[in-house]
């Protein structure tokens, strides 16, 4: 097990609760959520990527902040596997947020839970690649090329069957989840393209007055403009990679019998 709190060999106890999501419609899905926390630099990531799904529809529990997250993270150091996703759903669960949990291990598993049940935590690799999100479209770019600096828990609140992004320099479109990560607001977001007005006096002939006089001239152009707020997408198929080069059982955890309630915070 990592500092980040990913379970390396598979957990007897998830096998009881293995994931059979029916088939669901390929549409477009992105469930109401918070804004997103930060966990700073503590490896406390599993509990954030739970909080996430606390703070999020169906049932978006009040009063979920960064405290939340680090409570659900201490209370998973005292369960059998320490600070894992695993963890976390059983503390949840003790705390009454759901009854019980599926796991799933696949892009298309995780497609259907997130339109038929809703958001998910994910446990994958992360690279030096992922850190920065693409500059007009917010998207992640996965270098498979790199190898992995750790492993990382997050959020997939929504999915998109034709998500216009851009990949290798081209806008392409493809199916796309959206990730709500736990490194804050400034993470993430992408780029707005918005019109910018800019004001200058110029001297133009004046027919009545017969002269040159100043006036004011507004002139209008594009930009691009930051907009983070902590999540981003990321490629069906990027997705489904990452999943598959995950050597551990856990690697989507979904909910099953959600419940709204105030967590604690100690």
């Amino acid at each position: 097990m990592t500092h980040e709190g990913t379970v390396v060999n598979p957990d007897p106890q998830s096998v009881g609760y293995p994931a059979n999501p029916k088939d669901q419609p390929n549409v477009r899905k992105v469930w109401p959520h918070a804004t997103a926390l930060n966990q700073g630099s503590d490896g406390s990531c599993t509990g954030f990527a739970a909080a996430g799904l606390l703070a999020a529809d169906p049932v978006s529990s009040q009063g979920v902040t960064d405290a939340t997250g680090f409570a659900i993270w201490e209370a998973t150091k005292k369960q059998p596997n320490g600070a894992t996703v695993n963890s976390a759903a059983r503390v949840l669960r003790e705390w009454g947020a759901w009854d019980s949990w599926e796991w799933a291990n696949t892009a298309e598993e995780l497609r259907r839970l997130i339109i038929g049940s809703g958001p998910c935590a994910v446990s994958s690799y992360w690279r030096t690649s992922m850190y920065r999100t693409s500059r007009r479209n917010q998207n992640i770019r996965v270098d498979k090329s790199e190898t992995p600096r750790l492993q990382h828990a997050y959020a997939v609140v929504g999915y998109h069957p034709a998500k216009r992004l851009r990949i290798n320099g081209k806008m392409q479109t493809v199916p796309a989840f959206l990730i709500l990560n736990s490194w804050g607001e400034g993470w993430g977001g992408g780029w707005v393209r918005t019109t910018v007005r800019r004001f200058k006096w110029v001297r133009k002939w004046s027919k009545r007055k017969r002269r040159k006089v100043r006036r004011r001239v507004v002139r209008r152009r594009k930009v691009w403009r930051s907009r983070p707020d902590g999540t981003a997408w990321i490629t069906m198929s990027d997705m489904d990679w990452l999943l598959s080069e995950a050597y551990w059982s856990e690697k989507i955890c979904s909910p099953v019998g959600r419940h709204r309630i105030s967590p604690p915070v100690n």
